[in-house]
């Protein structure tokens, strides 16, 4: 049980008091805290009671900042990322989502005096005051949570608030996807195809190959820059997808199990492939088949300054509402398979997706819509209204028969 007392002391002459809060945490340590107020120390001994009772409470005198949390929570981080555990992205990410997002304003806090009410302020924060996507609010929120519990099992903390929170507002909505319409491919793919002065050949028939490889086999930008001379058999004409080139220009795996892969070719890319080989592969020791005129791998930010931006401003898609993604063109292709019929599974698996009701919520929706329903809904009726003419034609005679007996 804790106690309520007014303690008095004389200091220099001058008579001073305050409440002091003692009682016993759930391991039999005697604490005490002092406050100005007497009802702010009759609010927190029933605080303290109810938490000892519910084995939640963590007591002041051992309670870190949020900043301090967070510098633990890196380092913590670091040794993944020394161990082989996280890759360099993670990492950087986690360290721009702290430093960004979560010290400025939480970071002068207590972990122990969060609240409820102080996570849906910083939720609000990040989406009128940062203006943040529905995603990105997610992310941040995520790694507040892993915070949090970083916290919670190293002891410091015996309750989770931001847990809680992400229990009560459910899973935020889906940013929608910017992808291509079918015209607008048929409009890159030719753009692609048209020579430009410009360009050298080898970076035209790169430019054009990565562009078809994710439009029409749906292929992640690093899957497309980590294949390897090895895994592209052209006698056939099958990719087997194996690696993935990060920005950091490391080749690793694919993240899942289910990213490893085989992605039948078309006879156009084939050709192309051949062309490539043929004339402009340079002998690596990663055996990678796509390399600058330079010798450099084609990461992320290599190829998307000299090549995608350069195609997307040839094309007329100049920016004014943002610049097409390169990863759209692996949404249309997604979408383009499900429209042409082709089984969710069978997709799911050409994607490299371990469950098919994820590619379902994140790329039928866009293109699988009222007109798509519209005709499986008029092929259902054409197949049934024949049976029911037929079946309303036999009642018919039934009831003439049983007249005229």
């Amino acid at each position: 049980m804790a106690s309520v007392a007014k303690r008095e002391w004389t200091h220099n002459g001058e008579s001073k008091f305050a409440w002091v809060v003692r009682y016993v945490d759930e391991a039999g340590k005697r604490r005490m805290r002092t406050f100005e107020r007497k009802k702010e120390a009759d609010k927190f001994r029933t605080h303290a009671e109810t938490e000892v009772e519910a084995g939640t409470h963590t007591p002041r005198s051992v309670a870190l900042r949020m900043s301090e949390i967070c510098e633990l929570f890196l380092r913590y981080s670091e040794g993944r990322l020394r161990d082989g555990k996280i890759g360099k992205g993670c990492h950087q990410n986690l360290t721009m989502i702290v430093d960004q997002s979560i010290v400025p304003r939480l970071g002068g806090r207590l972990i122990t005096d969060l609240t409820f009410k102080d996570i849906e302020a910083w939720y609000e924060w990040l989406a009128k005051v940062k203006r943040y996507s529905p995603s990105t609010m997610t992310h941040r929120m995520r790694t507040l949570q892993q915070v949090e519990s970083f916290a919670f099992r190293r002891k410091l903390i015996r309750k989770k608030v931001i847990a809680e929170f992400l229990a009560e507002i459910g899973r935020p909505p889906i940013d929608p996807i910017r992808t291509f319409s079918k015209g607008e491919i048929l409009h890159l793919l030719k753009t692609a195809e048209s020579t430009d002065r410009v360009y050298k050949p080898a970076c035209h028939l790169l430019a054009r190959l990565f562009v078809n490889l994710a439009g029409c086999c749906g292929l992640r930008h690093g899957e497309i820059a980590g294949l390897t001379l090895c895994n592209v058999d052209l006698e056939l004409g099958i990719i087997h997808v194996r690696h993935r080139l990060t920005k950091f220009d490391d080749l690793k795996s694919p993240k899942t199990i289910s990213g490893l892969r085989d992605v039948p070719m078309p006879e156009h890319i084939r050709t192309m492939l051949r062309e490539w080989v043929t004339l402009f592969y340079k002998v690596n020791d990663r055996e990678l088949l796509f390399q600058s005129e330079r010798g450099g791998s084609m990461h992320s930010i290599c190829f998307h300054a000299g090549h995608w931006k350069p195609l997307l401003v040839r094309a007329g898609y100049n920016g004014k509402d943002g610049w097409p993604h390169f990863h759209a063109l692996r949404h249309f292709a997604a979408s383009f398979m499900i429209s042409t019929g082709m089984p969710m599974p069978d997709v799911a698996s050409l994607l490299g997706h371990k469950k098919f009701d994820t590619t379902l919520q994140i790329y039928a929706h866009p293109i699988v819509g009222g007109g798509r329903h519209h005709e499986i809904i008029q092929s259902m009726a054409a197949q049934l209204m024949p049976l029911a003419t037929q079946q309303g034609r036999n009642n018919g005679q039934q009831t003439i028969d049983l007249a005229t007996v």
